[in-house]
């Protein structure tokens, strides 16, 4: 007598089989769908999402600490322009900006352009060795950037 290739009706598959093991699979990969899509609603839809700022808008109040002492704040130089130039010292693109920053604040100079430093997820020894490799003497922010930073997205 040959035993018969086919499970009996009474009896569960095994998680072996190729059926059941894909139809676990599919369940898995739909419940992280699920969290994933929950996660991006709750993240772009919470009260606390921050709108960006447009040109022209008004910077939110801060007072941060300045390199060298004394305080930067969001009433400083009111009026004039102003560029605030948010770089990290291990970001490549923050180090070939550093260049056009300086040019575009020197050509503009004439009409009171000025330019705060703002380093983000820096600590003060980064923020000094980011300036002295590219012989800068500007008013910039040794910590706190981060939390300007979110603000002013």
């Amino acid at each position: 007598m040959t035993q018969s290739a086919v499970a009996p009706k009474d009896r569960a598959p095994s998680l072996g089989s190729g059926g059941t093991r894909r139809r676990l699979n599919q369940v898995v990969v739909l419940a992280a769908a699920a969290v994933i899509a929950h996660a991006l609603v709750t993240h772009f839809t919470a009260e606390e999402h921050v709108k960006a700022l447009a040109a022209g808008d008004a910077m939110p109040a801060f007072t941060l600490p300045l390199r060298g002492g004394g305080t930067v704040t969001d009433k400083d130089g009111l009026g004039a322009p102003k560029l605030y130039y948010f770089y990290a010292s291990w970001c490549p693109c923050s180090h070939q900006s550093v260049e056009k920053i300086t040019r575009a604040v020197d050509s503009h100079r004439d009409a009171g352009l000025t330019v705060l430093y703002v380093g983000i997820q820096d600590s003060t020894e980064q923020l000094e060795m980011f300036l002295r490799k590219h012989n800068l003497d500007v008013p910039a922010v040794v910590e706190g950037g981060q939390s300007l930073a979110d603000i002013s997205r």
